[in-house]
């Protein structure tokens, strides 16, 4: 092929010339092809994914935090200091919550489970706006003894994830 001004050639004319060019002889396209497809073939082999002890610590991790977080909200509304967006917060948390709930169903946290199952109706009554400001949820509220041993369970869970990292 002739060199000539790249304006007058072809498309390929031009794909052509520049294969065979040194610089990008077809040599080196089938070089960078035959490692684009090993590249390939390495991905399709792995098993993807995370193994399932690595899976467990994310899901107590999470949970961890979660707890936390309705924790701070249940100190905050029982103390009347709940923003104007407790209701949002109470269902997100408790959107949370259901799905916690259904992962450590499949994970089996029996003792973690419990516990979420127990905040569940607290949550709710915040997030569906049954109660007022001031007042405190019925479920699981019922007495001052209720709410205290609800948030010792909280933080007891939260204390046992940060130990060991494992789910009950």
């Amino acid at each position: 092929l002739q060199h000539s001004t790249p304006a007058k050639l072809s498309w390929w004319q031009r794909f052509i010339e520049s294969v065979t060019l040194p610089q990008h002889s077809l040599a080196s396209v089938t070089g960078v092809l035959v490692l684009v497809l090993v590249a390939f073939w390495f991905g399709r082999q792995q098993t993807g994914g995370i193994d399932a002890q690595m899976q467990d610590q994310l899901l107590a991790q999470s949970i961890k935090l979660h707890l936390t977080q309705s924790e701070i909200f249940l100190t905050q509304v029982s103390n009347g200091s709940g923003s104007a967006q407790t209701q949002a917060t109470a269902e997100r948390l408790l959107t949370s919550n259901r799905l916690y709930k259904r992962a450590l169903a499949q994970q089996g946290g029996q003792f973690t489970a419990e516990l979420l199952q127990s905040l569940e109706p607290v949550l709710m009554e915040y997030a569906n706006g049954t109660t007022a400001q001031d007042q405190q949820p019925t479920a699981n509220w019922v007495s001052h003894d209720d709410g205290e041993r609800l948030m010792f369970q909280i933080k007891a869970m939260k204390q046992q994830l940060a130990e060991q990292n494992d789910l009950i």
